[in-house]
């Protein structure tokens, strides 16, 4: 947050995607939920390796975790003031009625011929805020890999990301759809 930085050109687009979601899904779909993220991955990584957490069925993690906060191997324990830090490090959109500007309020992106650059800025009252990628970079990672084997010449075929991005290359090898199916969604 204190100066903007020269980024590539994919990230680039990441980040102006990650924006466009913002917008059309009237702030859902939110990149700056980082800290939040960084925390439940914390503690499901300590859960599982928890000796008692060792033993439980991983969709039963959720339930653990409310009766279960274990230490964590850097001595921090992760209790409901750090979930309610990471909770309040993210913007509400839902009251804003130019979500883009709020966006930009938060982080500023520019281009300048083919150079890029992003400066994430010191919002509202937020102690800290981060983002993650995650919910968008498999997304664009299998779109990627889609166009590169088009150029290589496949025309068939399905590039599975996991359940949430599967990109088809064109249509199914048999004159039907193609068929996912899922197990345990």
């Amino acid at each position: 947050g204190k100066e903007e930085i020269e980024i590539d050109k994919l990230l680039y687009d990441v980040l102006e995607e990650s924006k466009t979601m913002t917008v059309l899904s009237r702030g859902k779909f939110n990149i700056f939920i980082g800290d939040l993220s960084n925390f439940w991955n914390n503690l499901i990584a300590a859960a599982k390796d928890d000796e008692v957490a060792a033993q439980i069925d991983p969709s039963n993690y959720a339930e653990f975790l409310e009766n279960h906060t274990p230490e964590l191997d850097n001595g921090v324990k992760q209790n409901s003031d750090n979930f309610s830090k990471a909770l309040n490090s993210i913007p509400d959109f839902s009251p804003v009625d130019n979500i883009a500007e709020e966006f930009d309020k938060i982080l500023t992106l520019r281009h300048e011929g083919d150079k890029y650059f992003a400066k994430f800025n010191k919002y509202n009252d937020k102690e800290s805020m981060s983002i993650t990628l995650g919910a968008i970079g498999k997304g664009f990672a299998t779109e990627i890999v889609k166009d590169e084997l088009i150029k290589a010449g496949y025309t068939k075929g399905l590039i599975y990301g996991g359940g949430s991005s599967i990109v088809s290359l064109g249509d199914s090898y048999i004159d039907s759809s193609w068929r996912i199916s899922m197990t345990n969604p």
